[in-house]
């Protein structure tokens, strides 16, 4: 039986999609029924539209704990040189860690409409790709920009901070081993690396 600390996570996880490039090319969206959608695309092509099934295996809440985004090595060094000041790092709270289970459908995702004659899903993954997984996630609460967007060197007008992320053990996108023929985009997109997804974009003034 579902408790009410339960039903509250749940209502934020499915509240909005979980976006890496704030731009609806790559994300995940969970629904309260158990149900939801996959997307993975660059630009105008389509590598994946599911459908999904998932469910919530454990939670904890205890684990509160605030970290400070800052980096000290070489790499974060160099990365705030290349970058503006727009992507100071900010604190933020690990509000829960939850262990679920996604399973990816053959199904093609509704919300992108018809899809026919699209080379996608299982024409480009294997098999495997469509087995039940199970992910270690920590939802955050904070100021994020997307993962997507922070090697650029000005963002965009449109993309707006973000109150909460969601950090993934492994991400929810097929690894490359799963897909037929990895060469082209989805080596140069590396969408398996994918691991930080942002939502509740922050209105801007």
């Amino acid at each position: 039986m579902a408790t009410s600390t339960d039903t509250s996570f749940v209502s934020l996880l499915c509240k909005e999609p979980w976006d890496y490039y704030a731009s609806g090319e790559c994300l995940i969206k969970f629904e309260g029924n158990g149900t939801g959608h996959l997307i993975c695309r660059s630009e105008l092509v389509v590598f994946i539209s599911v459908e999904l099934e998932w469910k919530l295996l454990s939670l904890n809440h205890s684990a509160q704990r605030t970290t400070d985004n800052k980096n000290t090595t070489a790499a974060y060094l160099l990365n705030t040189l290349l970058n503006n000041w727009w992507f100071r790092s900010t604190a933020s709270s690990s509000i829960a860690e939850a262990e679920i289970e996604v399973t990816l459908l053959k199904q093609h995702a509704r919300i992108l409409g018809p899809m026919k004659g699209c080379i996608c899903n299982e024409h480009v993954l294997k098999p495997e790709a469509f087995l039940p997984k199970r992910f270690a996630i920590t939802l955050e609460k904070g100021s994020f920009w997307p993962a997507g967007v922070q090697s650029l060197s000005r963002v965009p007008d449109w993309i707006s901070r973000h109150s909460y992320r969601l950090l993934f053990d492994k991400s929810p996108f097929p690894p490359r081993d799963e897909w037929k023929d990895p060469d082209g985009g989805p080596d140069a997109n590396q969408f398996w690396e994918f691991r930080k997804f942002c939502s509740h974009p922050v209105p801007k003034r």
